[in-house]
């Protein structure tokens, strides 16, 4: 979330969609893998798609209106709707290195 607060993105594929790459240990990020991150400012940033980049160079344009119409649903949800995805364990909040919650009120 870091990286794209900070304007740090390899693609803004449009509709809260962002494409980062991350490295593969000893290969960098250009022979790493793919993520494909939900993000609203601030306060969301969701994993939802992953690939290496040798296995798949892109996601397709069909993929890409999916995952669309996936960020449009997960972005309408409120901050109590997120705490019950995460309670109930159909979500798995993620911390950074320093242990901060994801999760903002």
């Amino acid at each position: 979330m870091e990286r794209i607060e900070k304007g740090s993105v390899d693609a803004d594929l449009g509709g809260g969609l962002f494409k980062q790459r991350v490295a593969r240990p000893g290969a960098g990020k250009s022979g790493g893998w793919r993520t494909i991150v939900v993000y609203r400012d601030g306060d969301i940033a969701v994993f939802v798609h992953g690939f290496a980049k040798n296995s798949k160079g892109n996601i397709l344009q069909k993929e890409l209106a999916e995952l669309k119409r996936l960020a449009s649903v997960m972005l309408e949800l409120s901050p109590k709707q997120i705490r019950g995805l995460l309670k109930d364990g159909a979500w798995i909040e993620v911390r950074d290195d320093d242990g901060d919650e994801a999760l903002q009120e």
